[in-house]
């Protein structure tokens, strides 16, 4: 009998392996999706573009852009230049306005953001309403105005609601009523988190909507590589579809690190429903089929043997169908 810690390593070893080869095999099946993973941006100070670069050519995997624009006063050339670079280069982009400050700017601010709808169509895979407070009636008048513009066509994008941190978001999210529900998709979160109560009160407004999250320069608690890869690790088919990390020294080395888990970024992911296993199954073809666990929610790496709920039952330990190892004993 192999020793226990080769056991479960070979175990985890071969339920990744099968996990990856179906996530490959779903990647030829499934239709695209928005970027799970945002550089931020901006047009004061663009760096986006040298994250991309310096990460290198191998990209397999949607990226996007974050960036914060003042309309109608972004509007122009400059603007479309700096757009026009992140298109031709594959990126998509995660755009948050805030409502025109007055009545008679509603206008040209609603002007300006069909402009941009126009010009890059299929492109804007989020559109932000930022509020500096909970929204008034102008405020709601704005979002549904930028919500109508934003899908006008049957187009893709996602409209969210967000504030600048996260004090705000939680006072905007309860202050959000049923009545909002048609013009929002997603809250947009700040800091590392938890959620729970903003997104809670959103999901009471907003019953099928979804988190994104701002991350911030503060949130460094850890290795910066470790820190992205474990975000994309952690919210895969979850309820948070989409995060925007801050430029710093080490963002293009986290996003070589994300290489070896494309296939999460690639295509959607859905949680398995509970009577299918969820919200995770184990598929383990080498040994018996009681190894395949059901219903799985985390993984423990352990220095000697539990016996499992069969284990304790009579079942074997390991379990090699090859080795007939059905029984204590065998």
């Amino acid at each position: 009998m192999r020793g226990p810690v080769v056991n479960r390593l070979s175990l985890v070893s071969a339920a990744a392996l099968v996990l990856s080869c179906a996530l490959m095999v779903s990647a030829q099946t499934a239709a695209p999706v928005a970027p799970r993973v945002f550089i931020e941006d901006s047009l004061d100070a663009p760096r986006a573009l040298n994250v991309v670069e310096a990460a290198g050519p191998l990209r397999p995997f949607p990226l996007g852009v974050h960036l914060v624009l003042r309309l109608p006063d972004d509007a122009g050339p400059e603007l479309n230049r700096h757009l026009d670079t992140l298109v031709a280069r594959g990126l998509s982009m995660w755009i948050a306005l805030r409502p025109p400050a007055t009545a008679d700017g509603m206008t040209a601010w609603r002007s300006a953001l069909r402009e941009l709808f126009t010009r890059y169509p299929g492109r804007i895979a989020i559109l932000e309403m930022r509020f500096d407070r909970e929204p008034d009636a102008f405020g709601r008048f704005a979002l549904q105005i930028a919500s109508t513009e934003a899908r006008a066509g049957g187009a893709t994008t996602q409209v969210a609601v967000g504030a600048d941190n996260a004090p705000a978001v939680e006072r905007l999210a309860a202050s959000l009523t049923a009545a909002d529900a048609p013009y929002v998709d997603l809250l947009a979160a700040v800091g590392a988190g938890p959620h729970t109560s903003a997104f809670g009160a959103f999901s009471r407004a907003v019953p099928n909507g979804r988190l994104i999250v701002r991350r911030e320069v503060k949130d460094r608690e850890d290795e910066p590589r470790a820190r992205v890869v474990r975000d994309v690790l952690t919210t895969v088919a979850t309820d948070t579809i989409a995060t925007v990390w801050p430029v710093d020294d080490t963002l293009a080395d986290a996003l070589r690190a994300l290489l070896p888990v494309s296939n999460l970024l690639t295509h959607a992911i859905e949680p398995l429903d509970p009577e299918h296993g969820g919200p995770a199954r184990l598929l383990v073809p080498h040994l018996y089929f009681w190894k395949s666990a059901k219903w799985v929610r985390g993984l423990r790496l352990t220095a000697t043997e539990e016996p499992g709920f069969w284990e304790v039952n009579g079942y074997h330990l390991y379990g090699d169908p090859w080795r007939e190892q059905r029984y204590w004993g065998d």
